[in-house]
């Protein structure tokens, strides 16, 4: 097949510019609902989060057959975005004192971790908001944390009798 010498390959600089126009006019459209997603989306992941350290307290527990102590600090409410909650091995190392729920001496932290932006650790039943498992990886005490997002999106992290965790 021959090519006349006149004839050019490529785009044209409208047709370049028509195309960043329309991507442009898509990105503008699609930026304002992918934001207004993101608060439930970090709330869904903070949640996963609490499930996933829950578990890595049991685990911790049984590993080191010394108990496993979670404390949760709830923000001020739901629409106060914030909160935190720690695990620590409540075995008394270092000078501290063994099954008093409390961090002291040398116990080991094993998490910390504060709630990211536009999620409020809303609410713990936990007695004094503290939890945590026996060193046969049974709950010290059951209930629930409640976590929400600027949304209004609630979600709760439940710890049962049997040592079970869910999401709800």
């Amino acid at each position: 097949m021959k090519h006349s010498k006149g004839l050019s390959k490529g785009f044209t600089l409208v047709e370049v510019i028509i195309v960043v126009a329309i991507i442009g006019i898509m990105a503008a459209i699609a930026i304002p609902a992918i934001m207004s997603w993101l608060p439930n989306i970090r709330q869904k992941a903070a949640s996963r989060e609490l499930f996933a350290d829950l578990q890595r307290a049991r685990m911790e527990s049984i590993k080191r057959n010394a108990p496993a102590v979670v404390v949760f600090v709830p923000a001020a409410s739901c629409a106060a975005m914030g909160g935190s909650y720690s695990a620590f091995i409540d075995d008394g190392a270092g000078g501290g004192v063994a099954n008093n729920k409390t961090l002291d001496g040398g116990e080991q932290s094993f998490v910390q971790q504060a709630m990211p932006r536009d999620v409020s650790l809303c609410d713990s039943n936990f007695a004094a908001n503290t939890t945590g498992f026996l060193p046969t990886g049974l709950p010290q005490n059951i209930g629930r944390v409640k976590l929400g997002s600027a949304k209004g999106r609630i979600s709760e992290v439940t710890l049962t009798i049997a040592g079970g965790i869910r999401i709800e």
